[in-house]
């Protein structure tokens, strides 16, 4: 890559979770930074907007950002005041379906523009079924996916989850317990594989013609199409920590409770370009890899026009996992 061009953080967003991406612009020329990952199943959409230098991102309060659905009138994005984010949140509510055009526009104080246009697509897969199981500190899931057979497909697989406590406390004036709810939401916990051959393009412990950047890094956005679909049905095997999944060390100071766990897996159908840009990204979510260290030419898929960044849409098909659990403290009841 050449030296002394500028350096601009990327931020791949879907609902409250982000991650940075720093590369290189060619260039380094200023301008808006337009970024988005909207699904159908969702009625309030994300957009994440920021002003791009040569040498960094600044959030960007006060834009004017729309969305228009086929043409339609345009709805005003409002903003969303979350501090510490290089680009700033803006958000808008609408049905989308498949075959919709969403069409994105954003502008600034100094009179620049930048937008996109993104369709809607077609939901070719579905989750047939789920199996679970637990070792070690991990909680594994067998997803079963059917497709439709027409053509290539491609697909992101993202886990989300819903908890709900039921708690039990003490008043430390009256001593009387007391019960109490607690409820939140853990959006894109990080799922990961362990050579599974459909998220390694194909082949167990390496990497095949799926692998768009060709440099054997790990899928870890879970991004994979179907061409290695005996008879049209696969099952993708993936893991999340079961740390991050229950989360129970935020109740550890309470007497006891049930915490009742949902599990959102979602079988997203993307488009070519999505799952392009999304296998760009593994390279720099892998371990020690920079874009330094890929081949030229190297450039991460953008279609934000007047501007930088990437955004996209995609249908899903979800299903949910109950996962109840008891919660006991070295505190009981008879001990007060």
């Amino acid at each position: 890559m050449r030296k002394g061009i500028g350096i601009m953080i990327m931020l791949l967003l879907a609902s409250s979770c982000y991650r940075d991406v720093v590369f290189e612009v060619p260039g380094g020329e200023e301008g808006l930074l337009v970024n988005a990952q909207m699904s159908a199943a969702d009625e309030v959409h994300s957009i994440f907007v920021g002003r791009s230098t040569a040498s960094r991102v600044y959030p960007l309060h006060s834009a004017a950002v729309t969305c228009s659905v086929n043409g339609g009138e345009a709805i005003r994005a409002e903003e969303v005041m979350v501090g510490g984010r290089r680009q700033v949140e803006y958000r808008f509510g609408a049905a989308l379906n498949p075959g919709d055009i969403i069409a994105v526009e954003v502008s600034d104080d100094d009179e620049r523009t930048a937008g996109a246009e993104v369709s809607v697509p077609e939901l070719t897969g579905e989750i047939v079924s789920i199996d679970t199981s637990s070792s070690g500190g991990k909680f594994f899931l067998s997803v079963k996916i059917r497709d439709n057979g027409k053509g290539r497909n491609y697909y992101m697989l993202t886990l989300d989850t819903h908890y709900k406590a039921t708690l039990k406390d003490i008043d430390p004036v009256t001593g009387k317990i007391f019960d109490f709810v607690v409820e939140g939401d853990n959006k894109c916990l990080k799922l990961k594989n362990v050579e599974d051959p459909i998220l390694n393009g194909g082949h167990a412990g390496g990497f095949g013609e799926d692998d768009v950047i060709g440099s054997g890094v790990e899928n870890v956005n879970c991004a994979f199409t179907n061409l290695h679909f005996p008879g049209g049905e696969a099952t993708v095997e993936v893991y999340v920590d079961s740390t991050s999944l229950y989360e129970d060390d935020i109740y550890e100071y309470y007497i006891k409770g049930i915490k009742d766990n949902t599990a959102i897996v979602s079988l997203h159908s993307i488009s070519k370009q999505e799952y392009d840009y999304l296998w760009t990204l593994n390279t720099f979510e892998d371990s020690g890899f920079h874009m330094s260290s890929m081949m030229e030419p190297a450039a991460i898929v953008m279609n934000v026009n007047g501007g930088y960044g990437f955004v996209s849409v995609s249908s899903c098909d979800s299903k949910k996992l109950g996962l109840k659990r008891e919660f006991l403290t070295h505190i009981s009841e008879s001990s007060l």
